[in-house]
Parts: structure tokens; sequence; C-alpha cells
């Protein structure tokens, strides 16, 4: 490797946007697991008997799949 101009636009710190980067993963997989055990998520478990139609057609009913 050439020597290292620190001035050159092109040049980056990789050893602190490498931490930088896995600080701020690790605070996005905390803040994430955080949400989903807080129960305030509203992605899951509000399924209720009522939004679903009353009577439900099948797809397939016996005589109509004749060969």
């Amino acid at each position: 490797n050439g020597p290292v101009d620190k001035g050159s636009p092109f040049y980056y710190d990789w050893e602190s946007l490498q931490l930088g980067g896995l600080i701020f993963g690790g605070l996005l997989c905390i803040a994430g697991i955080a949400l989903a055990l807080s129960g305030k998520c509203k992605c899951r478990r509000n399924h209720t008997p009522s939004s679903l139609p009353e009577k439900v057609t099948p797809l397939i009913t016996p005589g109509s799949a004749s060969t």
C-alpha cells in the first residue's frame, strides 16, 4: 500500500465507520426487540371473529373438479 493522504476527499476512517455501524445496528436491533415485546405492535393478534365474513364459500366444492 502506498502512502495514505488523510486530506484526500476519498480517505475514509474505516475503523470508526465500522464501529459506528455496529453501534447503530445494535441500537436498531434493541429497539426492534423492545417494540415487539412491548405489545404496541398492531401487526399481531388483532383478528376478531367479527371481522370475518359470515359465510365462507369454499373454493373447491364436491363435484366441481370433474375429469
